[in-house]
């Protein structure tokens, strides 16, 4: 989807009419009718971040692209859990390393994971 089709997709989502958000935005109706329809090849970010907060979004979930967001109970894999044990960890350090991903994978052995625990480690200087 482009930009102006997610916009109007979120807008209806939200019962909100083109005026209504246009108005919350502090934007004509006319533009934000133009962004919704895509002939405004580049908003600015002052509209984007506007548009984005009162849709209760983000710029980058508007613009279509990955988000990557803290979630505060990560699947936590059998090998992770192993390690942690093994380890020692607290719940704190278990929680952070479960989000843990390279190229969207995360480490699937007890010596994987004591490879990235290592690394990162390192990467930080504890």
């Amino acid at each position: 989807m482009r930009l102006g089709d997610n916009i109007r997709t979120r807008r209806e989502d939200k019962g909100l009419t083109l005026t209504e958000l246009a108005q919350r935005c502090g934007i004509s109706k006319g533009y934000l009718s133009q962004v919704e329809r895509n002939e405004v090849e580049r908003p600015s970010a002052e509209v984007l971040y506007q548009v984005a907060l009162y849709l209760d979004t983000s710029i980058a979930e508007l613009l279509g692209k990955p988000t990557f967001r803290s979630d505060p109970r990560p699947d936590i894999s059998d090998s992770l859990k192993e390690f942690a044990a093994r380890e020692q960890l607290s719940e704190q350090e278990l929680a952070e390393l479960a989000q843990v991903r390279h190229r969207g994978k995360q480490p699937q052995s007890v010596e994987d994971w004591a490879f990235m625990y290592r690394a990162l480690r390192a990467a930080v200087g504890n």
